[in-house]
């Protein structure tokens, strides 16, 4: 016989985060963020993993959604909106995002359909946050590695929870494994302060400073590029450069943020903050341009082709000051939101440019001039409401509606936005997007044009329509499955040279955008988490008067995003770590011979009659590492990366050149992206 006996122990507490599937929105948590092996250890780069985005410039930050381009992305750290550099004009000059990973809490991005209260872009909203810890002691990290060093510390004192961090680049092992040769001197560093202070037990105060600092000094010595007329007949152009190129950006935010709660269903919060990007870009080149027939021998018979001059002397001032507020309500079945914003921005841009080319028998690239200067504001103010509501444990939807008068153009905008999830299973959830997206005329839709005496641009439009299947099974693996339509109007036509955008100058084209996004994220090794996705995209635009629909130049039509993790079994402290990314290539506008009807002169010019297509592209980083861990708060992590591991030339874009005679078709030789490179890293945990 057993006889019942009482054990009386401490109490255990068991908790647990709800799941609240959602299949329009994103998440990376700050474990898988610092596995994801990228250049700069950069969280903006981390994006690249999710479904609906494409990039083909592992150099850059930049990232496309869904057809769209890098300009029409919304980006917030701890709800305050930031930007990427707006002069940047190659991936290389851009070093670290403004956002320190070290002291990123998590990330979440939507693809599309993005909820009332975030502003007002075309394609996508990308929201990071940052969060202090508990502990009472003063805790951080250091890490050093070939390329960046930082350190960072947290504590808690008091009312006081704060962290502070600082980081410094200095990439010039990488940079100078690139195609052009000469001397480099990049710069980064940048010092950030985030801390909560707690008033009451309802009300805390919220500051966030971060002062940037970006320098990209180039003196070039040589760039060669290769291409062949013929198998094993390889032949070279080369460039002897004189002069030097310096690009600096600078970018201050500061965000105040005050929160109180009035009872338990009631909260306001409202903040104020200053947001300042100071950008210069100076460029005084001189290139003699060189043919070798044999580029194996490239001294060999070198023939002279022209000489290029290039100038350029432009300055950037943006200054965008934001004050907003809003109201939350909650309650078992809603949770209500109403906010408004008033957005006072300045830009004060220069603009001179100029590129001419001299040589007696070669064919020459147009000459341009370009002169500007340009002080614009773009004050905006906005309001939204938006209801989360909870109709049953199976139906769910958030409805609101968004309203923004933009005063450089004198527009009234309603976006109405709606999300409807069903959970027909307690783990599987079908969902139903929709929304209307403006994207107002901002820095690059105006930057050099005068349309004082034109019709004001207007704000481009897309209306997306996104059906979403997802289902969580064997514990944390998820398969997402999203069908996505997206009606664009009113769209200003560009074009892509490397990462600088130019627009049109009206709002004389339409377009669409349908796809397929594919996504597993489980842990296919337990306790470390694995993302493989896949992606089918068609986005085709015309001319509102004529023409047919003709393909996008940002239309990558297939896309493979492989994130994969292991470890060894007897040794769970030592893990590798795969980004694996391969796309069809986007679109480039070819070039074409004219002869100029005055000066009876053959002249380079682009041909936006035809697109063609880049090759694939494909780039494979791995990282190792392995820890050593010390005691509960000590750990030391010591890693490997190996960028791009296939060696594989990806192409930024083509320069053209008129070599023989007798053709009329300039060749076009690629600009190569980064090659294979090894980087070693400490992280001392404390």
């Amino acid at each position: 016989m057993l006889k019942p006996k009482v054990f009386l122990q401490q109490e255990v507490v068991v908790t647990s985060e709800k799941k609240n599937l959602s299949a329009v929105m994103q998440k990376i948590n700050e474990k898988d963020l610092d596995k994801i092996p990228n250049l700069y250890s950069d969280v903006i780069r981390s994006v690249k993993i999710l479904p609906g985005v494409t990039s083909n410039n592992e150099l850059s930050s930049s990232y496309n959604v869904r057809g769209g381009n890098f300009n029409e992305n919304l980006i917030y750290l701890n709800g305050y909106e930031i930007f990427r550099p707006f002069l940047i004009g190659q991936g290389v000059e851009e070093s670290q995002s403004i956002i320190n990973q070290n002291m990123v809490n998590d990330l979440q991005f939507y693809g599309g359909c993005f909820p009332a209260k975030l502003d007002d872009k075309m394609s996508s909203a990308l929201e990071v946050n940052y969060n202090n810890n508990d502990k009472e002691y003063l805790n951080g990290q250091v890490n050093i590695n070939l390329l960046s060093t930082g350190l960072t510390l947290k504590s808690k004192n008091g009312n006081l929870n704060w962290m502070g961090a600082f980081r410094y680049a200095n990439p010039t092992l990488f940079v100078t494994k690139l195609q052009t040769s000469g001397k480099y001197k990049p710069i980064f560093m940048d010092f950030q302060f985030f801390g909560n202070y707690n008033l009451s037990e309802d009300s805390y105060l919220e500051l966030l400073f971060i002062n940037a600092s970006n320098k990209f000094d180039l003196t070039p010595e040589n760039w060669k590029g290769h291409f062949q007329t013929s198998f094993m007949d390889a032949k070279e152009i080369s460039l002897d450069f004189s002069g030097n190129k310096i690009y600096n950006f600078n970018s201050n935010l500061i965000g105040l943020k005050l929160s109180q709660k009035l009872g338990k269903e009631i909260e306001i919060v409202s903040s104020v903050s200053n947001y300042i990007i100071n950008e210069s870009e100076n460029k005084n080149l001189i290139a003699q341009v060189y043919y070798s027939e044999d580029a194996y021998n490239p001294e060999d018979n070198k023939l002279y082709l022209k000489t290029r001059y290039e100038r350029t002397n432009n300055d950037l001032d943006i200054t965008m000051s934001d004050i907003e507020s809003s109201l939350s309500y909650k309650s078992s079945s809603h949770n209500i939101e109403a906010g408004l914003k008033f957005r006072f921005a300045n830009m004060n841009n220069k603009v001179n440019e100029n590129m001419f080319e001299a040589g007696v028998d070669s064919v020459l690239e147009l000459p341009y001039e370009l002169i500007a200067d340009q002080s614009k504001q773009f004050n905006s103010f906005s309001v939204y409401a938006q209801d989360e509501i909870i109709f049953n444990d199976e139906l769910q939807a958030n409805i609101g509606i968004r309203y923004l008068k933009y005063f450089y153009n004198d527009e009234n905008l309603f976006s109405p936005r709606a999300s409807i999830r069903y959970n027909y299973y307690p783990s599987t959830k079908l969902s139903f997007s929709w929304g209307y997206y403006y994207q107002p005329p901002f820095f690059f839709e105006i930057r050099d044009k005068n349309l004082t005496e034109q019709k004001p641009l207007l704000s481009q439009r897309a209306i997306h329509y996104i059906l979403g299947w997802e289902t969580i099974f064997k514990g944390n693996n998820k398969i997402l499955v999203e069908l996505y339509y997206k009606n664009l109007d009113k769209l200003i036509p560009y074009s892509v040279e490397n990462l600088k955008l130019v627009y049109g100058n009206q709002n004389d084209y339409k377009g669409y955008a349908y796809g397929l996004d594919i996504q597993y994220q489980g842990e296919l090794v337990k306790g470390i988490n694995t993302w493989i996705g896949y992606s089918y995209l068609d986005t085709k635009e015309k001319n509102n008067i004529s023409g047919e629909y003709l393909r996008r130049l940002l239309d990558q039509t297939h896309t493979i995003r492989i994130f994969l993790q292991d470890r060894t079994p007897k040794h769970p402290n030592f893990q590798s770590h795969l980004l694996f990314i391969v796309g069809s290539g986007f679109l480039y506008h070819p070039r074409k011979t004219i002869t100029d009807s005055e000066s009876n002169k053959n002249y380079i010019v682009v041909n936006y009659d035809r697109a063609f297509e880049y090759p694939f592209f494909l780039r494979a980083d791995m990282g190792l590492s392995y820890k050593i861990v010390f005691n509960e708060e000590k750990h030391l992590l010591i890693t490997v990366d190996v960028f791009n591991v296939f060696n594989k030339y990806n192409f930024e874009t083509y320069s053209w050149f008129h070599i023989f005679p007798e053709t009329k078709q300039p060749l076009r030789i690629p600009n190569v992206l980064s090659k294979r490179f090894f980087n070693i890293g400490l992280e001392y945990h404390f």
